[in-house]
């Protein structure tokens, strides 16, 4: 049975089209919501519901239906049943924020209902120009195991870049997803001291209400007016024009929506959420959301966020395209450091972290330039068992390959407490250090948290033609064990004789078997503080400079034995590092990637995909 159906395109016209209702289905329910158009009647005084549904290829086009046939538009979702309670008070509960835009520190405000909490943490990012941006992070605690939607409208207060899409938002929160973002956008006038000093909004929580769990349904984030709609399962409303930037194929990817599994559609919607909100960046999840926001093809114009003046930091910054490599070129070790003139940077920072803050435990700055090259360096938290680990991560960008000594010191109130020193290889492909500078205990956890720690560091760089080289426990004696950055409480000792000196609270966190033997009361061979590894010492090396150091040029000889190696460590950071390695490498064949694939995992993958892949498994999509 065909029908037609009344949709708007972006001009607000009205357009016949036709529909077939086997189709479509389920999508209307039969029935109208109030206030809201019939699907062949258009609601007076009421903008179009379905003008940006899916598909802003064309300005004057209907864009797809999710649910149907390509032609046909998805419509609006059903809106919201009304909630479980009557909005009474204390709602709404507003915030009156003004923060110094020139003031680069996260500063807070916080609120409170029954038993939730919330931070807005602001931060600026630009005050430059003619414009000033920068982010406010609603951060919510006490949530335990429930699940909470929030109703919520914000408005700037001074003349907005943007209009004020602010307004009728909602999110749910939980403990994976404890906060949300919004931007802002000032402008001057005409001149650039014409930009407030000051950034002022209101943010009114209209209602608060608990619901049965975490889904993708009928949320509306800031900023935009655009639905991501799903079939009947999963709707978003929010802004598009990131994704556009990096899917080379957008249009096409939006006409072909609908045809995704379900499973494919979550992962889309993970993938949105980290774009919007920053979710799951440091923890181990991101790297999957991630990585299946490339599979889903979004794998373009990265460049624009991996530069030194970007607000990613570290770990977010290097699973994109480019901090993985394989190589052919023949290794050539460096012996020492070349001492006489070098290019270098020396600079301090006071740590402005709180390991007990979800928006306060990464630190962005930007080094100096040491002529052609410009960098960034990272300070960030990561929980182990023996407490929080202090981490610093440094990223060096430029054109010719540099042997780089990295000193870093870390002082509390301006009194040395701790020196390390480390040398690495950099290039336009591995161009990363990363440092574990302490594992805090509970008085310097306090400490940090007071704002009485700071880490100096001091980068020196040579030219050289050197593809790698060791470091030491003892930094001017090569007879002593190798040694990667940080903290020396374990060691691993390679079949080839050679010891590597580790901190087995770091390699714990990222592998799962090494966290077993190392802390395992249950086996005699566990709980120590060695462990054998029965593979060469470089192969070893190459593994732990993955989780160190998160960029590799890894040798193509080689790869398989470090792949093999990551999934015998059940350590999925190297793993998803192989994985984004070959799929954008030249120098693998797709023969040789099947190849991979059979030893990665179970041979069943490869006919059917495994329940980890988005489409594989429940949900995933039918072979």
């Amino acid at each position: 049975m065909e029908g037609i159906q009344i949709i708007w395109d972006n001009v607000n016209r009205r357009l016949p089209v036709v529909i077939r209702a086997a189709d479509n289905a389920g999508n209307n329910a039969g029935h109208a919501a109030p206030n809201q158009a019939a699907p062949n009647q258009a609601a007076p005084n009421q903008a179009a519901p379905n003008q940006a549904a899916l598909n802003r290829a064309a300005p004057n086009q209907a864009a797809p239906n999710a649910n149907a046939n390509p032609e046909v538009v998805a419509p609006q979702p059903a809106p919201l049943p009304p909630p479980t309670r009557t909005y009474v008070a204390p709602f709404p509960i507003v915030t009156n924020c003004e923060f110094n835009m020139a003031n680069p520190e996260a500063q807070l405000d916080c609120g409170q209902w029954g038993g939730l909490t919330w931070d807005i943490v602001y931060k600026s990012f630009n005050t430059n120009g003619n414009y000033a941006s920068g982010t406010s992070a609603v951060v919510f605690r006490g949530m335990g195991k429930k699940t909470y939607r929030v109703h919520f409208k914000y408005d700037l207060t001074q003349k907005s870049a943007k209009e004020m899409w602010m307004r009728d938002q909602n999110v749910m929160i939980d403990d994976e997803h404890p906060y949300f973002l919004c931007n802002n956008t000032i402008d001057s006038t005409t001149r650039r001291d014409d930009l407030p000093k000051t950034v002022a909004f209101n943010l009114s929580i209209e209602f608060i209400e608990p619901v049965e769990k975490f889904e993708y349904d009928y949320q509306k984030w800031p900023p935009g007016q655009y639905w991501f709609q799903y079939r009947n399962d999963y709707s978003v409303r929010c802004d598009s024009s990131a994704l556009e930037r990096i899917h080379p194929k957008y249009s096409g990817f939006l006409r072909n929506f609908g045809r995704l599994s379900k499973k494919e559609a979550f992962a889309f919607y993970e993938f949105l959420g980290v774009m919007t909100h920053n979710w799951y960046i440091g923890t181990p999840k991101y790297d999957e959301v991630m990585l299946n926001g490339y599979k889903l093809g979004f794998t373009g114009q990265w460049d624009s966020y991996d530069k030194p003046s970007s607000s990613l930091d570290f770990k977010a910054r290097t699973i994109l395209p480019g901090y993985q490599h394989i190589t052919n070129e023949v290794p050539a070790r460096q012996e020492t450091f070349r001492e006489g003139l070098a290019i270098g940077v020396c600079d301090m920072f006071d740590l402005k972290l709180n390991a007990n803050h979800p928006m306060m435990r990464t630190q962005v700055e930007e080094l100096k330039p040491m002529r052609e090259h410009r960098g960034q360096v990272s300070f960030y938290i990561e929980d182990s068992v023996s407490g929080p680990l202090l981490m610093t991560g440094v990223l060096i960008q430029g054109r010719n390959r540099q042997h780089a000594k990295l000193k870093v010191t870390l002082f509390r109130k301006k009194e040395s407490i701790d020196i390390i020193t480390t040398y690495r290889i950099i290039d336009t492909h591995q161009k990363t250090i990363g440092v574990i500078i302490s594992i805090l205990d509970e008085e310097f956890t306090a400490a940090l948290a007071a704002g009485e720690l700071s880490v100096a560091i001091q980068l020196h760089l040579h030219g050289t033609k050197n593809t790698y080289i060791h470091n030491h426990v003892e930094e001017f004696d090569t007879t002593t064990p190798y040694r990667m950055p940080g903290p020396i409480t374990g060691y691993l000792n390679c079949r080839d004789g050679e010891r590597i000196a580790v901190c087995k609270e770091f390699l714990a966190i990222h592998c799962e078997q090494l966290q077993m033997m190392f802390y395992s009361t249950d086996f005699s061979d566990c709980g120590g503080d060695e462990i054998n590894v029965d593979e060469d010492s470089d192969v070893v090396l190459d593994a732990l400079d993955i989780i160190w150091h998160r960029s590799k040029s890894v040798q193509l000889k080689t790869l398989r034995r470090v792949l093999e190696l990551g999934g015998y460590w059940l350590c999925r950071r190297i793993q998803i590092f192989i994985e984004m390695a070959i799929m954008h490498s030249s120098l693998v064949t797709p023969t040789v990637k099947v190849e991979l694939a059979h030893t990665a995992e179970d041979k069943a993958r490869i006919a059917l995909p495994a329940a980890n892949e988005i489409d594989g498994g429940i949900d995933g999509r039918p072979f």
